[in-house]
């Protein structure tokens, strides 16, 4: 499957997404996954979660209750301070390779993320060189997160980062019409998703520029 999430609500602590098939549930019958700026969340079981344009936000994921994998990146952005030419990304992007962790989710519960932080650009690429996370649920350990760096993984992992089905050629003008009826962020998001990655690095360093 790849299914979108859904935008089932939003809170101080960012927006919350429906991450599972079928109809949406009651709060009180779901599982929240908290995810901070610093973590992308991929895919949860076989739901591709949608990019969203502003990567680096909070989110909250709706999980239901019962098994679930979880394939995710650590990903940070951090605006570049040294001069540049012409055409230099004004950003520096630090990814991690695609993790997976996988818990058993009740219902009511809340699960969040623990891995180290970074101060600063550098420290961040050494955390993402041999990146580690656990879930947590208040003090206890749930799941500690493996490599999900397989052929499949990956390519299932890339295809969810790029918006392409894996094997898929490139669409052509990523702004090509949008569906009417869309609201601005939506599409923006489907812009994003359409976009090159040369088209993205112009976009991020017009942003901090």
């Amino acid at each position: 499957m790849s299914a979108l999430a859904l935008v089932v609500g939003c809170s101080s602590t960012g927006a919350r997404l429906k991450a599972y098939e079928g109809a949406a549930l009651p709060d009180a019958e779901t599982a929240t996954l908290k995810a901070p700026a610093a973590i992308k969340v991929i895919r949860v079981n076989d739901e591709k979660m949608s990019a969203f344009l502003l990567k680096d936000m909070a989110l909250q994921f709706s999980l239901k209750p019962g098994a679930n994998d979880v394939v995710f990146q650590y990903r940070t952005i951090w605006a570049k301070n040294d001069v540049r030419r012409d055409g230099d990304s004004a950003v520096n992007v630090v990814e991690s390779k695609p993790m997976i962790a996988s818990f058993d989710a009740k219902a009511g519960e809340t699960y969040t993320f623990e891995f180290e932080q970074a101060g600063d650009v550098r420290e961040a690429q050494q955390i993402a060189e041999a990146f580690s996370a656990e879930i947590v649920n208040g003090a206890r350990t749930v799941a500690i997160a493996t490599s999900a760096d397989t052929p499949a993984a990956t390519a299932d992992s890339q295809s969810a980062i790029s918006g392409q089905s894996p094997g898929a050629m490139d669409t052509g003008d990523a702004a090509a019409s949008v569906p009417d009826g869309l609201s601005t962020l939506e599409a923006l998001n489907l812009l994003w998703k359409r976009a090159s990655r040369e088209e993205k690095e112009a976009f991020l360093q017009q942003a901090f520029d």
